[in-house]
């Protein structure tokens, strides 16, 4: 059977005020809408999918790959000078 991927890089930006980043949804805009049929392999990406391992966890588990889990970062720009702030870290 084959394996199906469906993930989008980022959510909606319905709740984001570029102007208020302090004041907006910015939970909603980095959420990222993910479905997986991976057949033989039922609890691969375990409750709480991130893009940043779901090729890693794809290769290895079907093609023997050997990608390490990386940290789950997320990151908000601050200013015009591509200023980046690190908002949180889940492991």
């Amino acid at each position: 059977p084959p394996v199906i991927v469906l993930f989008a890089d980022h959510g909606s930006g319905a709740g984001l005020d570029w102007a208020d980043l302090e004041n907006s949804d910015l939970d909603e805009r980095t959420a990222t809408l993910f479905a997986a049929l991976t057949p033989g392999h039922r609890e691969l990406f375990g409750d709480a999918p991130t893009p940043v391992n779901l090729l890693g966890a794809l290769f290895n588990a079907y093609l023997g790959g050997t990608f390490a889990t990386q940290p789950d970062l997320q990151f908000r720009l601050v200013d015009e000078q591509l200023h980046f702030a690190r908002l949180t870290v889940r492991e």
